[in-house]
């Protein structure tokens, strides 16, 4: 049996609330998973290669975070160059999340800190404010 264009879900009609919902999500989502490694890595109290372990564990997490937000709704023509930017930036022109580098990195636990994925976006060594996305006629987040 073939689908007929009416059984075909609705085309969004505001792509720029869409985006701007998942780089939201992305966001929020990420800065969660940062916080969970760098508990895992800093604790102590688990094996190193344990740790590292479950740490890659959640980059496989954030991968597919990732890959199912930004890139699913990032433009193909964005130039490779623009991708950290566009993918911080609502629809409105305001950044999606601001982080402010607070020390110098050189944190005690780094040797036992998988720095890829979510530790990379959101390091222990920063504050972040993530906004919400730009106020619509969505249901809020």
């Amino acid at each position: 049996m073939t689908a007929d264009y009416q059984d075909r879900p609705p085309t969004n009609p505001d792509p720029n609330a869409a985006a701007d919902t998942a780089k939201y999500g992305y966001a929020m989502g990420t800065q969660q998973l940062a916080a969970l490694q760098h508990r895992l890595a800093g604790t102590g109290q688990i094996h190193p290669k344990l740790s590292i372990a479950m740490q890659g564990e959640l980059l496989n997490i954030w991968e597919s975070l990732y890959h199912g937000t930004l890139c699913a709704v990032r433009d193909e023509r964005t130039a490779d160059d623009r991708w950290n930017t566009d993918d911080n930036t609502y629809s409105d022109g305001r950044p999606v999340a601001i982080t402010i580098q607070i020390e110098d990195g050189d944190w005690q636990h780094n040797p036992y800190l998988l720095g890829d994925g979510a530790a990379n976006e959101f390091p222990v060594s920063a504050i972040a404010h993530i906004a919400r996305p730009p106020a619509d006629d969505r249901d809020p987040l």
